[in-house]
């Protein structure tokens, strides 16, 4: 049987490892904050026109998320309301597969899927052709919602 110093010591190198190996949480969450930021205003400044003619009412608000390696924190979401037809557009993951976040558009029964292939880059999973991403503009925005209200 080992003594205790050996344990000690194991358990010491084993959380020197795990602590090398982990993300830094805080920096993670407020770099993936900025950029939800950056999308939120992007969106209403497409919509401003819509906005002024009263065709669209807009509600930013927050929510909190909650993740297993990043821990509860507050993103901003947006509820677009199409005279009384919904798009909620949400955070949905900061640590995701085969990108570095998701947000998902949702009406109703109706899902689009934009994620960040990278910090400050954003594209619609899936639309128009399954097999493909579309690089987010204005005009790929407004197409978007097109078909979620359609």
């Amino acid at each position: 049987m080992e003594d205790n110093g050996t344990l000690i010591e194991f358990l010491q190198e084993r959380k020197r490892t795990a602590q090398e190996g982990t993300v830094d949480r805080t920096a993670v969450v407020a770099e993936w904050v900025q950029d939800l930021e950056g999308l939120m205003t992007k969106i209403i400044a497409w919509l401003e026109e819509a906005r002024k003619e009263e065709l669209v009412i807009i509600d930013k608000d927050t929510e909190l998320l909650s993740e297993d390696s990043l821990g509860s924190y507050t993103v901003p979401k947006l509820t677009l309301d199409f005279q009384n037809v919904v798009v909620e557009i949400v955070p949905a993951f900061r640590l995701t597969v085969g990108a570095q976040g998701r947000v998902d558009f949702i009406c109703g029964a109706r899902k689009a899927l934009l994620l960040r292939p990278s910090q400050g880059n954003w594209s619609f999973a899936g639309y128009p052709d399954k097999l493909k991403t579309v690089p987010l503009d204005e005009e790929v925005f407004h197409a978007a919602i097109r078909n979620l209200l359609a």
